[in-house]
Protein backbone atom coordinates (compact mmCIF):
# COMPACT_ATOMS: atom_id res chain seq x y z
CA UNK A 1 0.00 0.00 0.00
CA UNK A 2 2.72 2.38 1.14
CA UNK A 3 4.26 1.76 -2.27
CA UNK A 4 1.61 2.71 -4.35
CA UNK A 5 1.83 6.76 -4.35
CA UNK A 6 3.52 9.07 -1.74
CA UNK A 7 0.03 10.39 -0.24
CA UNK A 8 -0.59 7.28 1.07
CA UNK A 9 2.62 6.60 2.44
CA UNK A 10 2.54 10.32 4.33
CA UNK A 11 -0.91 8.95 5.49
CA UNK A 12 0.73 5.51 7.29
CA UNK A 13 3.16 7.72 8.59
CA UNK A 14 1.20 10.17 10.32
CA UNK A 15 -1.13 7.31 11.49
CA UNK A 16 2.39 5.88 13.76
CA UNK A 17 3.11 3.39 10.79
CA UNK A 18 6.64 3.72 11.33
CA UNK A 19 6.37 2.79 14.83
CA UNK A 20 4.93 -0.84 14.30
CA UNK A 21 7.30 -1.54 11.01
CA UNK A 22 10.31 -0.72 13.00
CA UNK A 23 8.99 -2.52 15.99
CA UNK A 24 8.36 -5.69 13.25
CA UNK A 25 12.34 -5.30 12.86
CA UNK A 26 13.87 -4.87 15.87
CA UNK A 27 11.49 -7.41 18.21
CA UNK A 28 11.59 -10.99 18.42
CA UNK A 29 8.12 -12.06 17.37
CA UNK A 30 7.81 -15.57 18.97
CA UNK A 31 7.22 -16.92 15.31
CA UNK A 32 7.97 -19.55 13.49
CA UNK A 33 11.51 -18.58 11.90
CA UNK A 34 9.91 -18.50 8.46
CA UNK A 35 7.10 -16.58 9.36
CA UNK A 36 9.30 -13.57 11.60
CA UNK A 37 11.60 -13.32 8.47
CA UNK A 38 8.59 -12.86 6.02
CA UNK A 39 6.88 -10.02 8.79
CA UNK A 40 10.85 -8.84 8.58
CA UNK A 41 11.01 -8.51 5.09
CA UNK A 42 7.59 -6.85 4.43
CA UNK A 43 8.30 -4.97 7.39
CA UNK A 44 11.65 -3.85 5.56
CA UNK A 45 9.99 -3.72 2.25
CA UNK A 46 7.54 -1.16 3.38
CA UNK A 47 10.02 1.10 5.06
CA UNK A 48 12.07 1.25 1.75
CA UNK A 49 8.89 2.23 -0.04
CA UNK A 50 7.98 5.02 2.46
CA UNK A 51 11.38 6.33 2.16
CA UNK A 52 11.54 6.13 -1.69
CA UNK A 53 8.85 8.67 -1.73
CA UNK A 54 10.83 11.66 -1.05
CA UNK A 55 13.39 13.19 1.67
CA UNK A 56 10.92 13.91 4.08
CA UNK A 57 9.64 10.56 4.47
CA UNK A 58 12.90 9.23 4.64
CA UNK A 59 13.87 11.37 7.21
CA UNK A 60 10.60 10.29 8.94
CA UNK A 61 11.87 6.84 8.54
CA UNK A 62 15.30 7.80 10.22
CA UNK A 63 13.80 9.41 13.22
CA UNK A 64 11.29 6.46 14.17
CA UNK A 65 14.82 4.53 14.42
CA UNK A 66 14.80 2.37 11.42
CA UNK A 67 18.41 2.50 11.07
CA UNK A 68 19.70 0.97 14.03
CA UNK A 69 17.03 -1.89 13.83
CA UNK A 70 18.10 -2.69 10.23
CA UNK A 71 21.86 -2.44 10.55
CA UNK A 72 21.54 -4.64 13.77
CA UNK A 73 19.49 -7.31 11.44
CA UNK A 74 21.85 -6.83 9.15
CA UNK A 75 24.74 -7.76 11.31
CA UNK A 76 22.76 -11.01 12.25
CA UNK A 77 23.01 -14.05 10.53
CA UNK A 78 20.20 -13.97 7.91
CA UNK A 79 20.13 -18.06 7.70
CA UNK A 80 20.48 -17.47 4.01
CA UNK A 81 17.94 -15.30 3.78
CA UNK A 82 18.71 -13.65 0.66
CA UNK A 83 15.17 -11.71 0.17
CA UNK A 84 15.29 -10.81 3.85
CA UNK A 85 18.84 -8.93 3.28
CA UNK A 86 17.99 -7.30 0.24
CA UNK A 87 14.96 -5.49 1.40
CA UNK A 88 16.89 -4.44 4.32
CA UNK A 89 19.66 -3.11 1.91
CA UNK A 90 16.75 -1.45 -0.16
CA UNK A 91 15.66 0.29 2.64
CA UNK A 92 18.79 2.02 3.14
CA UNK A 93 19.42 2.63 -0.32
CA UNK A 94 16.04 4.71 -0.45
CA UNK A 95 17.64 6.68 2.63
CA UNK A 96 20.31 7.35 1.48
CA UNK A 97 19.39 8.47 -1.94
CA UNK A 98 17.17 10.91 -0.13
CA UNK A 99 19.70 13.29 1.08
CA UNK A 100 23.25 13.88 1.80
CA UNK A 101 22.48 13.95 5.37
CA UNK A 102 20.51 11.09 6.15
CA UNK A 103 22.87 9.04 3.60
CA UNK A 104 25.43 10.51 6.26
CA UNK A 105 23.28 9.29 9.05
CA UNK A 106 23.65 5.45 7.31
CA UNK A 107 27.25 5.95 7.49
CA UNK A 108 26.91 6.50 11.60
CA UNK A 109 25.21 3.33 12.08
CA UNK A 110 28.54 1.81 10.88
CA UNK A 111 27.14 -1.09 9.10
CA UNK A 112 28.76 0.13 5.55
CA UNK A 113 31.56 -2.18 6.26
CA UNK A 114 29.36 -4.66 7.29
CA UNK A 115 27.34 -5.43 3.71
CA UNK A 116 30.67 -4.38 1.76
CA UNK A 117 32.33 -7.68 2.86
Amino acid sequence: MVGHSEELAARAVAAGGLRSLVGCLAAASGLPPAADATVKRVAASALGDIAGHSARLAGEVVVAGALPAVAALLRQPLSNDARLKRQLLVALLHVCKADAALALAVVATGVVPDVTR
